[in-house]
């Protein structure tokens, strides 16, 4: 296995299109992203049994005496958090909401003048503060109990860049046990654990989520399992002989086919120039980068699209073969058909995996 050492665009490239507040927490307390508030919910509002999404989810689970309350947290794909909560066992009544992104601690205790939050949580560790609270019902009102609802607040006002932001984080709830005015108040929280979503069992089930860059590669409708990349090969010229090294099939050309992982993306402009510096260093047949003439892609249904890198004239627009290696390409007596399988002619093959910011060849 070869490594190379690759850039931080992959790293970054969900969510792209999202400003980078972290460490900019707002630390927001007047809850006003929240769904409705302090409601009596007596249907079934169970939230443990989601399924995880295509985002993945982060959930939580607090006991304190006879309740238990359950938190899975979404994204709604409007840049929002959607925290669906429920409270089960005993008569209790949720009112204050608190959240520490970082588990570290925060400057709030408060979701209001009458909900603090300074108890213990389900570990026994002391709460020392919050980044985000929101009231999410009345202290001694006359609104019937909250048991369970949906808050919703935005990434940003969170300070978070994805959902997997809020992995350990510590959630908790501020709330009153029992009836009338002869309520205690009861404070529980826990640290999250987030689930990654589930990989479809279809390559090209799996969401577009890459991001569309500019350069000479259209960004494809489908996941993108193979890019093939076609070197031009300077002769060996032996008198009346004439070589190519390392082609195998009597063209100048070296083609080098690379299975690539579908969290590269959708759009080789993304990532090919360092892709092109890693082959080239990797495989001793390789000329150089710079002779990359051609890079042929295959989707997950097995189709392909050539894209000229010289002599390209149509951005990018797929290129015919015989275009797009070399204007016209005498082999044999004739010109080289449009529709060959070029990729099919590889001389080299690599399986592609990424580690964090290594490419990994195999």
């Amino acid at each position: 296995m070869s490594r190379f050492r690759h850039g931080n665009k992959h790293s970054n490239r969900r969510d792209h299109d999202r400003d980078d507040h972290r460490n900019n927490h707002s630390n927001d307390r007047d809850g006003r992203d929240h769904g409705a508030n302090g409601k009596d919910h007596t249907g079934d509002n169970s939230v443990t049994d989601i399924t995880t999404p295509a985002t993945g989810q982060v959930t939580w689970t607090m006991s304190k005496g006879a309740t238990t309350v359950d938190v899975v947290a979404t994204l709604d794909g409007k840049g929002n958090v959607v925290f669906d909560y429920d409270a089960s066992g005993g008569k209790i009544d949720l009112t204050g909401f608190y959240l520490d992104i970082n588990n570290d601690g925060g400057r709030h205790h408060a979701a209001n003048v009458l909900d603090w939050m300074v108890g213990r949580d389900s570990d026994g560790d002391r709460m020392d503060g919050f980044d985000f609270t929101a009231t999410i019902g009345s202290i001694w009102g006359y609104d019937g109990n909250n048991t369970g609802d949906q808050l919703v607040v935005s990434m940003s006002k969170l300070g978070i860049d994805s959902l997997s932001d809020l992995d350990g984080a510590e959630l908790g709830f501020n709330s009153w046990a029992g009836n009338g005015w002869c309520k205690t108040n009861v404070q529980m929280a826990n640290t999250g654990t987030y689930t990654a979503p589930a990989e479809p069992e279809d390559l090209c089930d799996r969401p577009i989520d890459g991001e569309n860059v500019d350069g000479k590669i259209a960004m494809q409708d489908s996941q993108i399992t193979e890019v093939t990349l076609a070197y031009y090969i300077p002769p060996v010229i032996d008198g009346d002989d004439i070589s190519w090294p390392g082609d195998t099939n009597g063209d100048p050309f070296y083609v080098v086919t690379v299975s690539v992982p579908a969290e590269m993306g959708e759009d080789p402009d993304a990532y090919i120039a360092e892709l092109n510096e890693a082959v080239a260093a990797l495989d001793p047949n390789v000329p150089g980068a710079n002779f990359l003439k051609s890079v042929i892609v295959t989707d997950c249904d097995g189709n392909s699209e050539n894209f000229a890198i010289w002599f390209d004239e149509n951005g990018e627009l797929p290129d015919t073969l015989s275009d797009g290696l070399f204007g016209v390409l005498e082999r044999d007596g004739g010109e080289l058909p449009a529709d060959i399988d070029l990729a099919a002619w590889s001389e080299a093959t690599y399986d592609l995996t990424l580690s964090g910011d290594e490419f990994l060849f195999a």
